[in-house]
């Protein structure tokens, strides 16, 4: 169990901290979009879902496919078919401005909408291997309510819609839906050329 956690240290040991608010962007444009997503569109991506935690939690992908989990070099994939239906560009466009000042030149890796009904917890669990290990995973929320609440480690997060917002997912991380509404999150991860990619690669070397 021990060495399935090594690229969780490599990270939590870079980035210091379990949450970061990085900027706003405008989300209008993606709200307006979501009308013409099918009720069954949300079922495509049922490989996401395997597993108690994640269980009822519904996604749709944007720019995701499951050899991307399996990834120990990571590479740009395709956009889903979603990515054109929702004019993805306006908000990528957005989102890769914060990512860069911040994090330096790179590419978002995967994008997916994760859509969580009221009344449910996603257990506290650690993300791990290199596909979410040398991104920065970021949530950006589009549909919330004052009753959803994000934890990571021992702080906790209530974040308000079009706020991106870094989480530490090397760390064990934990989400409450205690309102009566679904929740709606954009799950983006960013790939950085160097820093935290450069990092934890390096360092795994090692062992």
């Amino acid at each position: 169990m021990k060495s399935k956690y090594i690229l969780n240290d490599k990270k939590n040991n870079f980035l210091k901290y379990n949450f970061k608010h990085l900027g706003d962007i405008d989300i209008l444009s993606l709200i307006n979009n979501l009308s013409k997503i099918k009720e069954s569109d949300w079922d495509s991506d049922s490989i996401r879902n395997k597993g108690k935690t994640h269980s009822k939690v519904h996604t749709l992908p944007i720019r995701w496919k499951p050899e991307v989990l399996s990834q120990t070099k990571l590479t740009q994939i395709e956009n889903e078919i979603f990515y054109d239906i929702l004019d993805f560009g306006r908000i990528e466009s957005q989102l890769l401005s914060i990512y860069k000042e911040h994090y330096g030149d790179g590419f978002i890796h995967k994008i997916v909408l994760a859509n969580m009904p009221p009344e449910w917890n996603i257990q506290k669990h650690r993300d791990s291997g290199m596909s979410l290990m040398q991104v920065h995973r970021t949530h950006i929320p589009i549909i919330t309510n004052p009753y959803v609440t994000f934890f990571v480690k021992d702080e906790f997060n209530q974040m308000i819609e079009g706020e991106v917002w870094e989480i530490n997912n090397a760390q064990p991380h934990a989400v409450n839906n205690e309102g009566l509404d679904w929740r709606l999150h954009l799950i983006v991860d960013y790939y950085p050329y160097k820093g935290l990619s450069q990092e934890v690669a390096e360092k795994v070397r090692l062992f």
